[in-house]
């Protein structure tokens, strides 16, 4: 099932960043409604949803659908917590994100924010892959290619 042989690369990356993009919709659409967090400025949001989303944790999903779930795990967790730390020393300059008091969980310390929030992004591609494997298994019985 992880190598979904029967779609052509091209589709299967479609598949994976609209999937993602959908998923980053419904994860910063939430985000937006609690008030975790504010983008400066106010559209870097669609910058977050289409590129981290969509297009990075999309792409890396489906480049580690065949790799082990820690690994997976790993990754994505690594990539969140970089975006982190990115924001959180202010590399790119005017563009950024400030979170609410305390959040999440009380933590006020933005170093061990920054690592912890990291860890939603290797759940981030689980879920991902397994959505879409779990769609591709659909496929396969609806064609009558799965026993």
């Amino acid at each position: 099932l992880r190598n979904m042989a029967t779609d052509s690369n091209g589709v299967l990356w479609i598949k994976y960043f609209v999937t993602a993009l959908a998923l980053g919709c419904l994860v910063e659409a939430l985000a937006h409604m609690a008030r975790f967090y504010e983008f400066t400025p106010w559209w870097l949001i669609f910058v977050i949803i289409i590129g981290a989303f969509g297009l990075l944790f999309g792409s890396l999903a489906k480049a580690l659908r065949k790799q082990s779930s820690l690994l997976q795990f790993i990754v994505g967790a690594l990539t969140a917590g970089s975006i982190e730390l990115i924001n959180k020393l202010g590399i790119i300059h005017d563009y950024y994100w400030v979170f609410a008091p305390a959040w999440p969980l009380g933590i006020t310390n933005p170093w061990i924010r920054t690592a912890v929030l990291g860890l939603p992004g290797g759940l981030f591609i689980l879920i991902l892959n397994f959505l879409l494997s779990m769609s591709y298994k659909a496929q396969l019985s609806v064609n009558g290619n799965l026993k």
